[in-house]
């Protein structure tokens, strides 16, 4: 294994913990009766944004604009 595999493999685990640490502290099972829609919208809406920036982030770590 080089060190460049062991990296990606490091990163994608900070990744998945940071993940998964927010959606513990989110909890976006646990809804407010009075405002369902809204309160379930903004926390999919953070998880999604939080999700689509990890994976821009470890996109730009490790590929070029012609790798993609």
């Amino acid at each position: 294994m080089n060190m460049q595999a062991v990296f990606h493999f490091l990163l994608m685990v900070v990744f998945l913990i940071i993940y998964v640490l927010a959606f513990i502290i989110v909890k976006p099972f646990l809804l407010n009766h009075k405002r369902l829609i809204s309160t379930l919208s903004l926390k999919l809406s953070y998880l999604l944004y939080l999700l689509m920036l990890l994976v821009s982030v470890y996109l730009f770590m490790f590929y070029s604009p012609n790798d993609i």
